[in-house]
């Protein structure tokens, strides 16, 4: 399960990748989506991890990790993942 920035994403990832990502009724109305590893690339789960901290972290966390995205202004929502 990786979160996502809301069910807008979540819906976008299921429509473009079936094959790779679903959910369950028991996610309904919560912006994640449940994968499945071996039909997605280690660089584009590496990305979803990433952009699913970013979503949860606090300012002073994404400050000191400017290397996973995090920015000085620690602006709001993660980037979308592109897949």
């Amino acid at each position: 399960m990786v979160r996502v920035a809301d069910e807008g994403d979540k819906r976008a990832l299921i429509s473009r990748r079936p094959e790779a990502f679903f959910t369950t009724p028991h996610y309904d109305g919560y912006a994640a989506v449940l994968v499945r590893l071996p039909e997605v690339a280690s660089d584009l789960l590496a990305e979803l991890v990433t952009d699913a901290w970013r979503l949860r972290a606090t300012v002073t966390l994404r400050r000191a990790h400017p290397d996973l995205g995090g920015s000085a202004a620690g602006s709001g929502r993660a980037g979308k993942t592109s897949c």
